[in-house]
């Protein structure tokens, strides 16, 4: 009787060995992490690293920017008193004339701060005023990231973007350049746009073509990417827009879900909502002619 008590116990004390020695397996790689991440947090309190561990976090290298070597590569390039440049070639890279280049200068100037020389806390003059604007508009005339101009204009992704955006806001609340390039069709402008979609493209009473087109939107929260997301597989927003031949923008609505076609975009849109209430017509008022016969559209 003894013997077989003994047994059992013996049974019992083998089974919950291997019971222990499965739980200590499984509770292994756990222990394994923890004791590394507690190395890794030692290792950098005293300044060190681990060797192998490309995951080490380090700090941001500095990078010392030149700013009066930008400063004078744009002066003897594009804007100064002797460019290197003519207001053709000024033209053909930044997309708009040098006299229009000269008065955002001095409005961006009169609007912010940030477009106006100063000097900072430790006496360094900041970045010349016409590296900031020329950064702007190169980065809107090709539409591409400020890491392909650094090296020309000496300056930070982070600035090159705080130089996008300050120019953006100045541009679009700007009185004098809203009644000029985001006023609203009259008279006059629409008989000539008649006339001159009437001679490029045949069609008599058209003043605008209007399109839709979709913006990626890297950065949608997953919760709205089903909405946002249609037949380019991604999450998008859609710009609708009514331009002329000459690539004038006479009406523009941002914003939206990429989920909707050219159609959808249309049965929601303002410019279809100015149509049906008459709005959009008002101040518009201008004759064509077909086959002999002029017509009168208001």
């Amino acid at each position: 009787m003894a013997a077989g008590v003994t047994a059992a116990a013996l049974i019992s004390i083998a089974l919950m060995q291997d019971e222990e020695d499965r739980k200590r397996k499984l509770r292994l790689p756990a222990e394994v992490a923890g004791n590394l991440l507690n190395l890794r947090r030692q290792q950098r309190k005293r300044g060190g690293s681990i060797e192998g561990d490309e995951s080490e976090v380090t700090k941001r290298a500095f990078i010392n920017w030149n700013r009066e070597r930008a400063k004078l590569c744009v002066e003897e390039d594009y804007l100064g008193p002797s460019p290197r440049f003519r207001d053709r070639d000024f033209e053909r890279v930044f997309r708009i004339s040098r006299a229009k280049a000269d008065l955002i200068i001095n409005i961006l100037g009169n609007a912010d701060p940030f477009f106006t020389s100063r000097v900072d806390a430790v006496g360094k003059e900041s970045i010349c005023p016409k590296v900031k604007f020329l950064m702007a508009l190169k980065m809107l005339a090709y539409g591409v990231s400020p890491a392909a101009f650094q090296d020309y204009f000496q300056m930070g992704l982070s600035t090159a973007h705080e130089c996008l955006k300050s120019f953006c806001h100045i541009i679009a609340n700007n009185n004098d350049l809203k009644q000029h390039y985001r006023r609203r069709m009259n008279r006059s402008d629409a008989r000539r746009l008649s006339k001159l979609h009437e001679y490029h493209h045949g069609i008599p009473g058209q003043v605008a073509s209007l399109d839709c087109m979709h913006i990626g939107w890297k950065n949608c929260p997953v919760a709205w990417q089903g909405q946002y997301q249609g037949a380019k597989k991604t999450p998008t927003l859609i710009l609708e827009a009514a331009t002329d031949f000459n690539l004038f923008l006479w009406h523009s609505s941002f914003s939206h879900p990429g989920s909707l076609n050219d159609i959808n975009v249309w049965d929601r849109s303002e410019l279809l909502k100015e149509f049906i209430d008459g709005t959009f017509a008002s101040n518009i008022d201008f004759e064509f002619e077909i086959g002999g016969e002029v017509f009168h559209q208001v």
